[in-house]
């Protein structure tokens, strides 16, 4: 990545921070609140912090790795409630090591174990171009970490309790938010699984529909007046 592309750091609404990619003029989080969204669009809306804290161990698959921030706080939340997950997620283009860490190390000031661990992963499949298996990150979190095309990804027969759906915008990222595409993530999630995400476009939607979800709009978090959850229609 060129200097004149590295993304800029940006301070949200919250106090917590974001980046902004050069390349496609977009923030990976919400300036209203990074933390915020994470926390209301995939960790509660998705059901992961609920099924975390009856003690029900969690898949989850993520499209987009970006800054780690979904992940660290859905490990963090692994940690404080004693219950395991285990993670996927797939990112095409890996952020430079010094922007992921300012954004977790800013974030989550007590987790540099589950911090340090996350860097290991990260620099391991930077270096080998692929997945290093699964990585351990704290007691109750298991990460693998795929850097590849997400239209390529192949997980084989495993399902997810939870998709975390937060790819770039359809603006400057269709694909991911096409009917092709949505199909895929319904062979993916459980019976009961949830997608989670930011997105309500219509399009999107109507997308989710032909590919056998059904979808609810719910109240979003600052800045943001509605975002959306999905379930395999039954």
């Amino acid at each position: 990545m060129s200097p004149s592309l590295i993304p800029q750091c940006v301070r949200t609404a919250d106090g917590s921070l974001t980046l902004k990619d050069a390349d496609c003029a977009e923030t990976y989080h919400s300036t209203f609140g990074a933390l915020t969204e994470s926390q209301v669009v995939f960790l509660q809306n998705s059901g992961v912090e609920e099924r975390l804290r009856q003690q029900r161990p969690t898949r989850i698959f993520e499209v987009g790795f970006g800054t780690g921030m979904n992940f660290l706080l859905s490990a963090t939340a692994a940690l404080a409630y004693r219950c395991a997950i285990n993670y996927t997620s797939v990112e095409n283009r890996l952020l430079p090591r010094e922007s992921i860490s300012t954004i977790l190390r800013d974030t989550f000031p007590d987790a540099h174990d589950s911090i340090q661990a996350t860097e290991h992963t990260i620099a391991k499949t930077r270096n080998q171009q692929q997945s290093p298996g699964a990585s351990q990150i704290n007691q109750y979190t298991q990460l693998t970490l795929l850097l590849q095309d997400a239209l390529q990804t192949d997980c084989g027969t495993a399902t997810f309790d939870a998709i975390y759906l937060d790819a770039f915008s359809s603006k400057n990222n269709p694909l991911l938010w096409q009917a092709s595409y949505l199909e895929k993530l319904h062979s993916m999630l459980a019976v009961e699984g949830v997608l989670a995400t930011y997105s309500v476009n219509r399009s999107f939607r109507d997308a989710l529909t032909v590919s056998g979800f059904d979808w609810k709009k719910h109240r979003g978090p600052p800045g943001k007046r509605e975002v959306l959850t999905a379930w395999r229609r039954q």
